[in-house]
């Protein structure tokens, strides 16, 4: 799979995993190896096997400092309580750390009883607002949301699915080097000169992303003839539905498929190039 940045593949692989289809990405880079996704995963822990230290790591990231954490932990020892205001008078909490412990504690007493009904679903949903009101910057939201698709229910719970992640990580720093027909391989375009593959997928193509911004038109059009030219044998491209089509798929004279024409596993299979 070819895309025109990396940030195209960090959700590429986010689906990947969650499915548990085995990959391996050109540039050495994971997304389990993200921030974020440690920190999801902390939100999980503090739920569904109650952890201080998950705690404090998700506290802290919102911003609350240590100094607040110690308090805290005094008032109220490894619980997780939302607190009546007589409790914080004789600490030194800011306001803003009161406000940003009790909302803390309100939504995980949400999140824990939606964890023990089976509502998985509506738990991470939960979570990811939470995380992304604290969010510093677009570049963190944007990593959080896909921490949020690694951790969707597949028929496990999310922290089966943590575990899972975890033991995934470890397994993958020691695979990364070994490469096998049945891995996908992920890649940009830039980083695909030069290698070929039987059957290739170009992810992305559509106005805003490819052509990108940032590179002038003539690269940019070099760079899409690099990556449909890696396919020997078989070229799908990929626009996003709400997006126009790149003008560089316009320009090949490939035709658009059908609506809904490879949304099941029981259609026929693809033609040699086809623009979907």
């Amino acid at each position: 799979m070819l895309t025109r940045a990396n940030r195209r593949l960090d959700l590429i692989e986010a689906m990947l995993v969650s499915r548990q289809i085995p990959y391996r990405r050109a540039d050495g880079e994971s997304v389990l190896d993200k921030p974020e996704v440690a920190l999801f995963g902390a939100v999980i822990e503090s739920v569904a096997s109650p952890n201080p230290r998950a705690v404090d790591q998700v506290l802290g990231w919102a911003g609350l400092s240590e100094d607040n954490l110690v308090q805290i932990h005094q008032l109220f020892g490894d619980a997780i309580r939302i607190g009546a205001n007589q409790d914080f008078e004789t600490t030194n909490l800011s306001p803003d750390g009161i406000a940003t412990w009790k909302d803390f504690a309100k939504r995980h007493l949400a999140w824990a009883n939606l964890n023990k009904q089976g509502l998985y679903h509506l738990m991470l949903l939960g979570m990811e607002e939470w995380l992304l009101l604290h969010a510093k910057d677009d570049r963190t939201k944007r990593m959080l949301q896909v921490a949020a698709a690694i951790y969707q229910p597949s028929g496990k719970t999310p922290r089966e699915r943590l575990d899972d992640l975890r033991q995934a990580r470890q397994k993958k720093k020691k695979d990364d080097s070994v490469r096998s027909p049945t891995q996908v391989a992920l890649m940009t375009a830039h980083s695909a000169k030069g290698l070929e593959f039987d059957r290739v997928w170009v992810l992305g193509a559509e106005e805003e992303a490819w052509p990108s911004k940032h590179g002038s038109l003539e690269e940019e059009r070099r760079l899409m003839y690099v990556a449909m030219t890696r396919a020997r044998e078989q070229l799908w491209i990929s626009a996003a539905g709400k997006r126009r089509t790149s003008l560089f798929v316009a320009e090949t004279g490939i035709a658009r498929a059908p609506e809904g024409k490879y949304k099941t596993n029981n259609q026929p299979a693809p033609p040699d190039a086809a623009a979907g």
